[in-house]
């Protein structure tokens, strides 16, 4: 009954908090999230990450949960298919980036400090530990790191026992504060799914590394490759992962991959025949995942239905699968699988989100470009190109007597944000040159205000190019590109565009290859 009413006054008290934003009421299968202290993040729109079925990892997005940060503060209702585990992040993925375990009905507090976050609400014993990275507790005061174990003992026998006793302790920290009350049964469970599942998959990682002696020397494992092979096949192979408890665990998905691949290796052993079907999206998935088939080699189709359902998320998250028709291919496949899973509806509604958009928003024309000049402001002008004009085309009819550096880009990708550091050096030597920059997103509709902010606060001084989706999926994609970053030069004597390997980082040699570009 405790745990009950602190519920309740805890969401009592963050409903009072936000009656200053809002005039809202709240339903019980929704979590109400506030956020003080994100000043660092103001103005921006934060990206949300939350469970979905049976399995509460947080890999399931859509645009309706996004966050926006005004005066360093958010409040958010957060509909919630399963309790689990949430991630708020900023765009580019990755970046300021925290995950939590929430349940229906909770209300919580999150406050951004100098280094680090505070949460407050239900779970928060846990939370707060989970969200700064040090809930591995054994004790209040220490942390167990699983390189200890593998640094200390030669023999296989002797780290898996060792690793299960640390293990325990962790457990039974985590028991304790769920006897005092301060955890749910709902996140203990959570909990010792998680710690385990890392623990073992940290511990397979290793070994698997581990029997290089060369990887051994550098880490400073005790064992040999013979040792290193045993303990490989234990936790990747003998520990099992197709359990109920181990459906809570964020990184269930990679510990089946691993699972997978070894029973993939004991299979070419026996010469065990076994239906290949997934892995004919191996080549699909190659970014993603570099053998996404070993899937086959999974025997519980629960467990199957649940690595693909992942996999899709994260493409369409991350833009593995560059060719949405692909990536439908696959749907496909998977919904004639499993024709009655929870995650159909939801891939589907995803797949198609940018479709049904481009549908309602009448103000996008088919085969547009939409042009930016941050030299002379935040001015928007929508040119209308025909969709059966190549990029090449579109630049020459655009730009028809001057040179170009085209730099192809996209908010959420971190080497392209990472090569903006060497913009000035560029910059110069562009401007000595009397070559102009045009830097284009493969970006879809929604990131539209993130890319003016990133144009903003990356000084990216130059022309930009905003491709609608018919225009970017038929044109950009398929004739120029298939992922970025990617540079290009524009020669307007002979209007063709010509590559330009490399990245800004290697400057002098970078500036050749852009030289030689506009010689040919």
């Amino acid at each position: 009954m405790i745990i009950s009413i602190y519920k309740y006054q805890q969401r009592l008290l963050v409903l009072l908090l936000v009656l200053f934003f809002n005039q809202e009421t709240f339903s019980q299968n929704s979590a109400v999230i506030l956020g003080k202290g994100f000043d660092k993040q103001n103005g921006k729109l934060l990206k949300v990450a939350k469970p979905i079925g049976n399995y509460p990892k947080s890999f399931y997005k859509k645009n309706s949960d996004d966050i926006k940060v005004e005066n360093g503060q958010f409040v958010k209702e957060l509909e919630l298919d399963s309790n689990g585990f949430v991630t708020i992040y900023e765009d580019p993925y990755m970046f300021g980036s925290f995950s939590f375990f929430v349940e229906k009905g909770d209300s919580i507090i999150i406050e951004q400090k100098k280094d680090r976050i505070e949460i407050s609400g239900n779970n928060s014993a846990f939370n707060n530990l989970y969200t700064n990275n040090s809930y591995l507790k054994v004790s209040p005061d220490s942390v167990f790191d699983v390189l200890t174990v593998l640094k200390k003992y030669k023999n296989a026998d002797d780290v898996i026992k060792n690793i299960d006793i640390q293990k325990q302790k962790i457990f039974n920290f985590y028991q304790a504060l769920h006897k005092e009350k301060k955890i749910s049964a709902n996140c203990l469970k959570a909990v010792n799914a998680e710690i385990d599942g890392r623990i073992n998959f940290f511990a397979g990682n290793y070994s698997e590394n581990g029997r290089s002696e060369e990887t051994r020397k550098k880490l400073g494992l005790a064992f040999d490759t013979k040792e290193a092979q045993k303990l490989v096949e234990f936790y990747n192979s003998k520990y099992s992962v197709f359990s109920e408890n181990s459906l809570y665990s964020t990184i269930l998905d990679q510990n089946l991959y691993m699972t997978g691949w070894n029973m993939e290796a004991q299979a070419k052993k026996t010469n065990k025949k076994v239906n290949r079907f997934w892995n004919q999206f191996d080549e699909l998935f190659k970014s993603c995942r570099s053998n996404f088939g070993v899937i086959d080699f999974v025997e519980p189709e629960q467990y199957k239905e649940i690595y693909i359902a992942s996999c899709i998320f994260e493409s369409i998250r991350f833009n593995c699968v560059k060719n949405k028709k692909d990536l439908i291919a696959v749907y496909r496949a998977f919904i004639k699988k499993y024709p009655e899973s929870n995650y159909n509806t939801i891939i589907e509604n995803l797949l198609f989100e940018d479709d049904l958009k481009q549908k309602e928003n009448n103000n996008s024309p088919i085969g547009s470009l939409s042009s930016y000049d941050a030299a002379v402001g935040l001015s928007i002008s929508n040119i209308r190109i025909d969709v059966k004009k190549s990029f090449e085309e579109a630049i020459a009819e655009k730009y028809p007597n001057q040179n170009l550096f085209i730099d192809f880009w996209a908010t959420y990708c971190s080497p392209c944000i990472k090569q903006f550091e060497y913009n000035d050096e560029l910059h110069l030597f562009l401007n000595k040159q009397d070559i102009k920059t045009i830097y284009v997103t493969i970006d879809n509709e929604a990131s539209v205000d993130l890319w003016k902010k990133m144009i903003s606060d990356y000084s990216l001084v130059g022309y930009h190019l905003f491709a609608s989706e018919v225009y970017r999926n038929e044109k950009i994609m398929k004739e120029v590109i298939d992922y970025v970053p990617h540079y290009f030069v524009y020669n307007y004597k002979t209007k063709k565009i010509t590559l330009v390997e490399g990245y800004p980082s290697e400057k002098q040699k970078f500036y050749d290859k852009i030289t030689a570009s506009l010689i040919k």
